[in-house]
């Protein structure tokens, strides 16, 4: 069923010298300035000539049909939501995506949608919410999805944690032709109560392959209600499939030199042999069938699919 989001907006009350503005709110909540509004009588007015009327209430419709419950979250606990503007191009239907998931301040939940605080307070459909661990405690090799300074979440293996509740971690970065993916830009620390532990396929963070035609897609879970599943397809496009039609990623792969996987290749997956793995960052390399010659390509645990 299409959510169906409605606000109601106040105009100005009308004066002899015209009406004031209303602040909006700062740009970080994304969240236009409202227009004033003003008229000046020609005639004598009446003394109840200062009135407030309302506007017809707007209606959005988000890009999906999913059926999302509250979140399992307290208020003051972090929550990963797109940032507020992202929120609004999907609510006013000028966008089918979101952008710069991050952990963010739940307020309040509701039926429908829930209340965010970054800087400024914004509503935020409850499918596209996902609530951290605020008491994790991990171990080194635990998969964890969290958030590199100034970008969007990731994927990321912990690698050192001797403070469980604010480890280091390998982001599972996109590794380009020239890059070390044992860099330091792929390496960071995390703040307690910000992240969240990874354990099954179907989570939301995780991958899956989604039916495209003949084909098949490689996306990202998003959110799983019943037997629903909304899924960030390649290119960024959301949509909803049956989580019968979906082939999960492992977690956590259990692979070594010369297996045969599936491993994410332009908008799918294509086969490949794995060529050296790295258990101490959850990194995977593989050569291509049939594209050897081109040497290999750096994945990370959780987007190799065994062969099966």
């Amino acid at each position: 069923m299409k959510k169906m989001l409605c606000t109601a907006i106040l105009a100005a009350s009308v004066t002899l010298c015209g009406c004031q503005n209303q602040p909006g709110a700062p740009a970080a909540s994304g969240t236009p300035d409202s227009p004033a509004t003003s008229a000046a009588s020609t005639t004598t007015p009446e003394p109840e000539a200062a009135t407030a009327t309302a506007t017809p209430a707007t209606e959005a419709e988000l890009p999906f049909d999913l059926k999302a419950k509250a979140p399992d979250a307290k208020p003051g606990q972090f929550v990963f939501v797109p940032m507020a503007s992202s929120v609004e191009k999907l609510m006013n239907g000028t966008e089918t995506r979101f952008s710069d998931m991050r952990p963010r301040e739940l307020v309040k939940t509701g039926e429908e949608t829930s209340t965010i605080k970054d800087r400024e307070e914004y509503e935020v459909p409850n499918a596209l919410i996902i609530p951290t661990d605020p008491e994790a405690n991990v171990a080194v090799g635990d998969i964890v999805l969290a958030n590199p300074q100034y970008s969007s979440w990731e994927v990321a293996m912990v690698t050192d944690a001797a403070d469980p509740t604010a480890p280091s971690v390998h982001f599972f970065k996109p590794v380009y032709s020239g890059q070390s993916p044992e860099g330091d830009k792929f390496s960071g620390q995390l703040e307690a109560g910000k992240f969240k532990v990874l354990n099954e396929e179907l989570e939301p963070g995780t991958r899956a392959l989604y039916p495209d035609g003949e084909e098949q897609g490689y996306g990202q879970v998003i959110h799983v209600s019943g037997d629903q599943a909304l899924v960030t397809k390649f290119g960024g496009d959301l949509a909803v499939f049956s989580t019968g039609e979906l082939k999960p990623i492992p977690v956590k792969p259990s692979l070594k030199e010369g297996d045969q996987v599936m491993a994410p290749f332009a908008k799918g997956m294509d086969a490949a042999t794995v060529t050296k793995v790295d258990d101490q960052i959850g990194r995977i390399w593989v050569t291509f069938e049939g594209r050897e010659s081109q040497g290999p390509s750096v994945f990370c645990y959780g987007q190799v699919l065994p062969a099966q």
